[in-house]
């Protein structure tokens, strides 16, 4: 009888483990490795030849070196039903972008096939980089260059501000007023950015 017990609780407590771990082995794999050796631009859905690809990567690498701050693209198709913004952040966590304890990363993703970008963003660098201006990023940066196909014109804008945000050259605050005159910052920003991308993608 004992013995049976036993067993019927080695039985449960399996049942238990395998319930709490199937669900973490699933999300795992809604999500890319990172490539070996890692790379800072990985062009997943084909928008950017190799030398694009090449230059950028060039470009993020040195301003992660002199700042620690690390900043990276990727560009995927199939998102696995998360909206965008939730598939941004667990990506970044998945790859461990920027430094763990000064969570200072950044991840720019575009998803072509799903009409959408967003830009994610560490707690270390909100501060430098709220939420606010990163859509103001995606409008006024992303946004006008992808209307025209030229995604890496787009990214390297994008990085550009970012870099000088990071680095203090100027305010949030500051590149918003800047801004105020581009394209796409006429409309309300999520009305601005459906519409935009219907055109982008359609």
């Amino acid at each position: 009888m004992i013995a049976m017990k036993r067993l019927l609780y080695r039985y449960i407590l399996f049942i238990l483990l395998s319930m709490m771990i199937l669900p973490t082995v699933g999300q795992e794999t809604d999500f890319p490795e990172r490539p070996r050796p890692p790379r800072i631009v990985n062009d997943f859905a084909g928008v950017l030849n190799s030398n694009e690809q090449q230059q950028l990567e060039q470009k993020l690498v040195e301003f992660n070196r002199q700042t620690s701050t690390q900043i990276a693209v990727v560009t995927l198709n199939d998102l696995r039903g998360y909206a965008i913004s939730d598939y941004a952040v667990r990506l970044a966590h998945h790859w461990g972008i920027g430094q763990e304890e000064k969570d200072n990363g950044i991840l720019i993703l575009v998803s072509p096939e799903n009409r959408d970008v967003f830009i994610a963003t560490g707690y270390g660098v909100e501060g430098a980089v709220p939420d606010a201006t990163t859509q103001q990023i995606v409008s006024n940066e992303l946004i006008p260059n992808f209307e025209q196909r030229n995604y890496y014109k787009g990214l390297d804008e994008a990085t550009t501000v970012l870099f000088d945000l990071t680095r203090g050259e100027y305010t949030a605050e500051e590149y918003n007023r800047q801004s105020g005159g581009k394209k796409g910052s006429q409309a309300p920003f999520p009305i601005a950015i459906l519409f935009l991308l219907a055109i982008i993608f359609g």
